[in-house]
């Protein structure tokens, strides 16, 4: 079997970026940087290219030595690849690919339900995981990551997460003692279940009595202090068990226990 063929160019025009592969970003990569500064752009390590519709080599893995590549001046090494592959499985650059690259690969396809996912979380500020969970109806991420992966996310219950950043974004404002705040936005994922749940009662309590947030390293500790804040100033027949009542509320559509009840 003959050797595969390693050509060279400093023409960086003939090269496109693959819609497979994550954005560019140069600044993740400061080692690599270092790397071709000293030694130049290797030609033991070249990058696999295809040859697109449009006649560039489309580049499946090693953009970020290309970019790097023209960026410094240097020849650009590179081969054409025999076997069709997904590079976000096997990529070798020794950094895993994150969520987040995947959302941006799907939405940079044109896949519209990856865009305003990540519009939204850009939006409020949001984990991707947590953003896109909550975005498909649900509070817990490994629901629905296959479906995520697979490029089948779908938008399952925009109200529900819209009432949730509506309720936790000013909360959070509210309480700057609390650095992690993830165990509170998962709180009030499950205060945004209750029915007949007031958000606006909890905010303007919450106002009143800023001395109570305390940081907690759980969830339930949020709830309760949540239902504190949203009892505060309430006569004794107006209170409401707040977290009891999200418990049961989450508990009632794990699938699970919807068997049970049947």
């Amino acid at each position: 079997m003959s050797a595969k063929r390693i050509l060279s160019t400093r023409d960086y025009s003939l090269f496109e970026r693959s819609q497979d592969n994550r954005p560019v970003d140069l600044s993740q990569h400061r080692t690599l940087r270092t790397s071709m500064e000293t030694y130049g752009f290797l030609p033991e390590y070249p990058i696999v290219v295809t040859r697109g519709r449009s006649g560039k080599y489309v580049v499946k893995e090693g953009q970020h030595r290309l970019a790097l590549a023209e960026e410094l001046g240097l020849p650009v090494y590179y081969t054409e690849a025999t076997t069709d592959y997904d590079v976000g499985f096997i990529a070798g650059t020794g950094k895993a690919w994150k969520i987040a690259d995947h959302a941006h690969t799907f939405a940079a396809k044109g896949n519209k339900e990856y865009q305003r996912g990540l519009e939204f979380i850009s939006e409020h500020n949001l984990p991707v995981s947590t953003g896109f969970a909550i975005l498909a109806g649900t509070s817990n991420w490994s629901n629905m990551k296959d479906q995520f992966y697979s490029g089948g996310f779908i938008i399952r219950d925009d109200k529900w997460a819209k009432q949730i950043v509506a309720l936790y974004v000013p909360l959070a404002g509210m309480a700057p003692c609390i650095k992690n705040k993830t165990r509170l936005l998962e709180a009030c994922m499950m205060v945004c279940r209750v029915p007949g749940f007031d958000p606006e009662r909890l905010l303007k309590a919450a106002n009143r009595c800023r001395d109570s947030w305390v940081p907690y390293s759980n969830k339930k500790s949020y709830l309760t202090m949540l239902e504190t804040i949203y009892n505060f100033g309430s006569g004794k027949g107006k209170k409401v068990a707040l977290k009891v009542m999200a418990e049961n509320a989450m508990a009632s559509r794990n699938p699970k226990n919807r068997g049970k009840a049947a």
